[in-house]
């Protein structure tokens, strides 16, 4: 295989071509000097590129190859149409690449189009599952979290005497079971794309693959300051004779030794129309000298239960050996992890209602990722 051309050859092309010479003439020179060297002449076409100036560049950079399709500015007006696009949709159909080419009015291969936006970090996700906010819910989320980003964190630990909310635990009653649920809380593994279907790199669907663990036990439980003071079994149907029984006795007697004292208390709730703000609890409330500080609508990442204390829990009791013979174990191994919960660990939570308000405010009142 000939050499490439020497600075030195460059050096005689240009100076044949401001004398004119044709591009065979200027082949015929340099293969004779490399014949007298017992070098392998060049190809003709490498002379001729050389003389269009095509190739070999010295002054700038060369541009060999293909051109790229996608400029920057044409990977932004991607990014745009696909954001548009996708509120479009509402999340009742997918978004494809080839409707984004199409909309975008790029003509390239729909791969490229997507690997251009993966190297922005525009990656095919799986929706998130949340409940659909309409204009109204994130209107009042907006006016309450513009109220609560304002408050000192240490608001929720000393001036909230209660923070409630209610939750459903699955209860295994035997070794599968366990598994099954621990299982269920892990969130994903570091694996290479063709090991996908490999022992360990699978879950259950909690919605495809139901099972029976054994029973469940349905929880009311309450924060003040820096613990769970409050864990009590709701028996029966959850509804407002229920509810008014709550918030007469066992909430009232742990407000009653936690925060003695005080004339009225003041609780953070949501807005359960069946047990919270039935008439038979406001009435309940009202008479035990409780007041209320509502959440608004679809707003679980207010509430530190359900962002922080309720999979705490979780986790630790289906963590602890042995496994639970009985629903009874269970419930008491519940307990003893919600009332034994690091107070560092309950505060934070607690105080990280304020950083939550505030990133919701200043997204509109849209969902945020706050972890």
């Amino acid at each position: 295989m000939a050499p490439h051309l020497s600075p030195a050859e460059l050096d005689l092309i240009a100076m044949a071509v401001g004398e004119q010479k044709a591009p065979k003439e200027i082949h015929a020179l340099i293969s004779a000097k490399r014949r007298a060297r017992k070098v392998d002449p060049p190809k003709i076409w490498a002379v001729r590129r050389a003389v269009k100036g095509t190739t070999h560049l010295r002054d700038r950079a060369e541009t060999r190859g293909r051109k790229p399709k996608k400029t920057p500015e044409v990977v932004r007006r991607c990014i745009r149409v696909r954001k548009q696009l996708v509120q479009r949709a509402k999340a009742e159909y997918e978004v494809t690449r080839e409707m984004l080419c199409k909309k975008a009015r790029v003509k390239v291969h729909p791969c490229t189009c997507s690997r251009h936006m993966n190297a922005c970090g525009i990656v095919w996700r799986r929706l998130r599952e949340k409940p659909p906010l309409q204009t109204k819910h994130e209107e009042a989320r907006l006016d309450v979290c513009r109220k609560w980003k304002q408050k000192p964190a240490e608001y929720w630990c000393e001036n909230v005497d209660l923070i409630i909310d209610a939750k459903k635990f699955p209860i295994p009653t035997n070794a599968h079971a366990m598994k099954r649920l621990r299982s269920l809380r892990v969130r994903g593994v570091f694996r290479a794309k063709h090991e996908g279907f490999d022992r360990g790199m699978t879950k259950p669907s909690a919605r495809k693959h139901k099972f029976n663990p054994g029973g469940q036990v349905h929880i009311l439980a309450g924060i003040c300051n820096d613990r769970v003071v409050l864990w009590e079994e709701i028996r029966g149907r959850w509804r407002a004779s229920a509810a008014a029984a709550m918030y007469s006795g066992p909430m009232k007697r742990a407000l009653e030794k936690h925060r003695p004292g005080k004339r009225s208390w003041l609780i953070m709730e949501d807005n359960d129309p069946a047990g919270f703000k039935s008439s038979k609890a406001r009435a309940a409330k009202k008479e035990a000298g409780m007041k209320t500080l509502d959440q608004p609508a679809y707003s679980p990442d207010l509430n530190p239960l359900d962002f922080s204390i309720w999979a705490a829990v979780s986790d630790e009791a289906l963590k602890r050996k042995p496994v639970s013979k009985t629903v009874k174990d269970f419930k008491h191994k519940l307990r003893r992890v919600a009332l034994r919960l690091p107070r560092r660990f309950v505060k934070k939570a607690v105080m990280n209602i304020r950083e939550r308000a505030k990133a919701i405010f200043e997204a509109g009142g849209k969902h945020v990722s706050c972890d």
